[in-house]
């Protein structure tokens, strides 16, 4: 009965540890999965802020004011709003990094421990 309780133990502990895997990752997927979303939003408003602002520029162009592009007020609120949108973008894509850092890949986790507790043929109950 001692080696129907240790292959039962062995086979408990690989589902547990199995399920224990499942669950980080499907955590650093959401987690991952909602920075871009993220991203992507802040990607569209950049978009649209862009096209704002060479809507602006052309209108400025087409009306002979070229010298007071880079003064224009509109023009320079569209520029810090696309900076601040930038640094925004470039935030989700370091935490989507740090994320990816901190739950090791499953082929990172030492597919020699695993194989030596793994049940074999060979354990069967006689």
């Amino acid at each position: 009965m001692d080696r129907a309780d240790s292959i039962w133990e062995r086979v408990k502990q690989q589902v547990i540890d199995g399920y224990s895997s499942a669950v980080e990752k499907a955590d650093e997927l959401a987690r991952v999965g909602h920075r871009k979303l993220d991203s992507a939003s802040i990607r569209r408003h950049i978009g649209r802020e862009m096209m704002t602002l060479g809507g602006r520029v052309f209108h400025l162009i087409e009306d002979g004011q070229n010298a007071d592009i880079a003064a224009d007020d509109v023009v320079l609120r569209s520029l810090e709003r696309i900076r601040n949108l930038e640094k925004e973008l470039e935030e989700k894509e370091r935490e989507i990094e740090e994320i990816r850092k901190k739950v090791p890949d499953e082929s990172d986790e030492g597919a020699s421990d695993t194989s030596e507790s793994v049940v074999t043929p060979d354990d069967e109950v006689s």
